[in-house]
């Protein structure tokens, strides 16, 4: 009986733990943050198959964009887990030169 009681115990405390939890995360900002590098030319579309392969094995981004006439990548990542800073280091290490990056004016 002492065990029931206990296990009825523990199951309704993490119930309550997530319950409260789910509340404070729901109020907080978006994960996502949008960055822009500038001044990337990608002619060929092998150049644009390597950025595209590149973008795919970072970690944390959510979505591209790839904006030819600007010669610029419009990146959606979770500032959470990925740094613009590391982003840009990985593109420089694929080959995908860029002159820095930017955060849209909001």
């Amino acid at each position: 009986m002492k065990h029931r009681i206990l296990n009825s115990f523990l199951i309704i405390s993490l119930i309550c733990t997530g319950l409260l939890f789910t509340e404070k995360w729901k109020y907080t900002h978006p994960s996502s943050d949008q960055i822009t590098f500038n001044h990337i030319d990608l002619p060929t579309a092998k150049d644009q198959k390597n950025l595209n392969v590149t973008i795919n094995h970072i970690l944390g981004i959510k979505n591209y964009q790839y904006h030819r006439n600007q010669h610029s990548i419009s990146i959606n990542y979770d500032h959470h887990v990925m740094k613009p800073e590391w982003i840009e280091k990985s593109l420089k290490a694929s080959g995908i030169q860029t002159s820095g990056y930017q955060f849209p004016h909001k």
